[in-house]
């Protein structure tokens, strides 16, 4: 309670040379949210003692369930309060490492704890309790909503969306745009339409969630909204110019600087209109036609018309059709899990889920090539040699297996940097340079590797219901032969982790195109992944894995790498001159470490004894 708060401190106040947003600075605003923080952390440490009879600690959680008090409203009100503090202290203070870095992790640490903790402990010691709350996602009920699920969207879900993607546009915008927007032509709008548009998209959104009438309706404006809102928050940070910052107070003295205070994008109209559509079907046409005319106006007035019109799309797809693409997902996950094919050339067995690892590694090397240039190219195979090499020695000492089997551990890779480290500076390369490189590439290398994870039976799940769980059948599996779990649905962590790794891996390139220091990067990426496989690692369902106080072994580890970035992230490193482009000798390298990853990972020799020579 005091270590982490001092952490924090520091954290701050030794990233200001690191960062270059600008800062976001009020007194009074930053007073406000972290009276409201402290308020609102100290209802919920009252409530576990008093009505929980026990205290606040995760160790050692209070014996009783509670519904009283603050927690009818939130599920999490510590870790609210706790991430409201952090913010108002880095709005009142003008802390720019403050607001954009040290509270967006703290708020994705605390998810971490809740979704990779706290909750399976409590679905685990009270099973029979329902979790409801009336600031949180409304019930599948055909009753009339009521007004804590009308105040729920705004507080849970519009606000904060809309707060956030105004900043970050506001943000980025001053270090990305040096132009004036680019009005689209379209001839039968007034020239003036971009303000009444917005005035008009913001009053169409904000009505739509009191014409509900079921709270099943407003399940799913709060649900895809949600999804939607998320998805283009993460697009605009990914991809800046996508942001649909509007003039509404631009600096005219200052062409290319502006001070834009709101935004919205007009993917928020037709989440909307599927709710009007649904309350007032006889109005179809009507409803149609008028968000028709609010987005022409949106995107004809932001910065970037066609980058905004496709983010927008994307986001929409995702707002209305989110369960469709989650079981297209699961679906795909489950076929592959029970894809495995192999081939006999004699003594040696060729398994089909080590081209998806040899496939990763050569993708790997060309975007190496690609960031770095050619003069990096050999430090990259030097350094995917070691990670493979220390990933298989991990999984001998960690899993446990028998003299004749080769597992592999994530986290013996990156053990092994401790050993690249010395032999890339002996080899007279950038240290720092490779590590953001390796930072860069690592989330597709180990999200592709994550497909032979669901063809192995590796890494899988624990069960779960049938909607979110894929089956194993095939007999080669780790999950039918060594967890003896076939044909039940369980968690598909595998793809949990791929979908992870994804988003990381966006970001990651972003701050690599946007000029972070390397050691930033390296840490973004310790960070981010030790988050994922935090939650990761509380559905996984392998018997092999220790448990230490309650946490899995590589629960530990997740940990550690988060704080490791931490530290890692304040150095300031500065950049040497890359002469990145793709060549020839990526090519070819490439498909050396293809050859060198696939036999190590998908070819054996099973009826040999020798130690190390068989897969399974």
């Amino acid at each position: 309670m005091v270590a982490l708060p001092v952490l924090l401190w520091w954290w701050a106040v030794s990233l200001s040379p690191v960062v270059s947003l600008p800062a976001v600075q009020s007194a009074s605003a930053g007073f406000a949210l972290t009276v409201l923080g402290a308020a609102i952390l100290l209802s919920g440490m009252y409530a576990l003692w008093f009505f929980g009879k026990g205290l606040p600690m995760n160790a050692f959680p209070p014996p009783r369930y509670v519904q009283e008090g603050i927690f009818r409203y939130l599920s999490h009100p510590i870790y609210t309060g706790f991430v409201l503090i952090c913010m108002g202290i880095s709005v009142y203070t003008g802390s720019a490492p403050g607001f954009w870095v040290v509270t967006p992790v703290v708020a994705a640490g605390c998810a971490a704890l809740a979704w990779g903790h706290e909750n399976p402990d409590l679905k685990r010691r009270f099973p029979d309790v329902s979790r409801q709350f009336r600031f949180g996602v409304p019930p599948d009920e055909a009753a009339a909503p009521a007004w804590y699920h009308w105040v729920s969207v705004f507080v849970m879900v519009l606000l904060p969306v809309w707060f956030f993607y105004s900043a970050i546009g506001w943000a980025t915008g001053l270090n990305y745009r040096a132009e004036w927007p680019v009005a689209l032509p379209f001839p039968f709008l007034p020239a003036n339409w971009g303000a009444a548009t917005i005035a008009g998209a913001v009053v169409w959104v904000l009505a739509a969630p009191f014409v509900a009438k079921t709270r099943q309706q407003s399940r799913h404006f709060y649900l895809g909204s949600l999804a939607g809102g998320a998805t283009l928050l993460y697009i605009t940070i990914v991809i800046p110019s996508t942001a649909g910052i509007h003039g509404l107070a631009i600096q005219p003295d200052a062409p290319g600087h502006f001070g834009a205070i709101f935004s919205i994008s007009w993917f928020w109209i037709w989440v909307a209109a599927e709710l009007y559509r649904k309350v007032f079907p006889r109005f179809r046409p009507l409803v149609y036609g008028i968000s028709l005319l609010l987005t022409l106006g949106i995107v004809q007035n932001s910065f970037n018309p066609v980058l905004n019109f496709f983010a927008g799309l994307t986001s929409l797809l995702i707002a209305l059709y989110y369960p469709l693409i989650w079981e297209f997902l699961r679906k795909r996950a489950e076929w592959v899990a029970n894809s495995w094919q192999e081939w006999q050339f004699g003594p040696v067995r060729v398994i089909n889920h080590g081209f998806y690892v040899g496939a990763a590694a050569f993708m790997g090397m060309l975007l190496a090539g690609a960031l770095a240039g050619e003069a990096y190219v050999l430090g990259t195979v030097v350094f995917g040699v070691i990670g493979v090499v220390s990933a298989g020695l991990w999984g001998q000492l960690v899993e446990g297996s028998d003299k004749l089997k080769r597992p592999f551990g994530y986290y013996g890779s990156l053990a092994g940097i401790l050993i690249a480290v010395f032999v890339l500076h002996w080899m007279g390369l950038n240290v720092w340079v490779m590590l953001a490189l390796f930072s860069v590439f690592m989330p597709w290398v180990q999200g592709i590797g994550r497909l032979r994870c669901l063809v192995n039976g590796c890494c899988h799940g624990a069960p779960t219901n049938a909607y979110l769980g894929i089956r194993y059948f095939h007999p080669r599996s780790r999950v039918c032969f060594l967890s003896h779990l076939k044909g039940k649905p369980l968690h598909p962590t595998p793809l949990y982790s791929l979908l992870w790794l994804c988003l990381a891996g966006g970001f990651q390139l972003r701050l690599w195109f946007s000029g972070a220091t390397p050691a930033f990067i390296f840490a973004m990426y310790l960070i981010l992944n030790g988050l994922g496989r935090f939650v990761e690692e509380a559905y996984r369902g392998e018997p092999q894995t220790p448990v230490f106080a309650g946490l899995r072994l590589y629960q530990w580890a997740a940990a550690a790498s988060v704080l490791t970035g931490i530290f890692l992230s304040v150095i300031p490193v500065a950049w040497p001159a890359l002469d990145a482009g793709l060549s020839w000798a990526s090519v070819a390298w490439g498909l050396f470490m293809w050859a060198f990853v696939q036999f190590l990972m998908g070819i054996d020799f099973p009826s040999s004894t020798r130690r190390f020579s068989r897969l399974t």
